[in-house]
């Protein structure tokens, strides 16, 4: 990747690649040295050429390396979703696209919040907290078959009440 390049890159998705790291982390400092962190080891390990799509490289390193630092902080990454201050729209960095975005994702956790509390479980720890089925089924006393059917019945909820936020249908 050519120094310009790089340079275009930082400047243009820094602060999104912060604010997809703060929903992970519920830190501003801590999501600001993860994306930093990032920058640097695209920066180290890539040779002129070597990514086919930089920007989609950047923002799945954001996001794994922000799992990472919850899960090895055993923090539960819907616990922190939950408490995290969406920047409001006066905030002079934050596009309209990512305040969209976040607005968006708080209207998602409030959704699955309104599940049953077996479901709501269920749900976090297979999409949030990324346990398999039968890991999810072990831990919660049940069986893999009772994991898919609330995931089939969450997804459908979901679909449904999201739509009658996203599109007022």
């Amino acid at each position: 990747m050519l120094s310009s390049d790089f340079e275009i890159l930082f400047r243009t998705h820094f602060r999104s690649a912060v604010l997809v790291s703060q929903l992970i982390v519920s830190s501003k400092e801590v999501a600001e040295d993860i994306v930093q962190d990032v920058f640097i080891r695209m920066w180290d390990g890539c040779e002129a050429g070597d990514l086919r799509s930089p920007v989609q490289f950047l923002y799945s390193s954001v996001r794994n390396a922000s799992v990472d630092y919850v899960r090895a902080h055993s923090i539960h990454v819907s616990e922190h979703i939950q408490n995290l201050d969406i920047p409001d729209s006066t905030a002079g960095d934050i596009t309209a696209e990512e305040l969209e975005y976040a607005n968006n994702l708080r209207k998602l956790i409030n959704a699955i919040d309104e599940l049953p509390e077996r479901a709501r479980d269920v749900v976090k720890m297979v999409c949030l907290d990324k346990y398999s089925y039968s890991d999810t089924a072990s831990k919660l006393g049940m069986s893999v078959s009772t994991v898919k059917t609330h995931m089939y019945r969450t997804f459908r909820f979901l679909r449904k009440h999201l739509a009658i936020f996203l599109f007022g249908i």
